[in-house]
């Protein structure tokens, strides 16, 4: 069965969580019916996590890691 991936990134609206790295991001993947997340972690922009999730995918996880 072939995997799909995905990338989620929220801003955190919890005050006492450190500010600095606001943006959440987490990579999930689906085989089958549920999703589960592969990894996760915490950036100071949009951009910055979006990059990092997706250099997780690709070094981690794409099927071509020739990038």
């Amino acid at each position: 069965m072939k995997t799909v991936y995905k990338i989620e990134i929220y801003l955190n609206s919890n005050n006492d969580i450190d500010v600095s790295e606001p943006f959440f991001w987490c990579l999930q993947s689906c085989s089958g019916k549920e999703w589960c997340t592969e990894n996760a972690g915490w950036e100071a922009s949009h951009e910055s996590a979006w990059n990092a999730a997706y250099h997780f995918y690709k070094k981690y996880k794409s099927p071509r890691r020739d990038y």
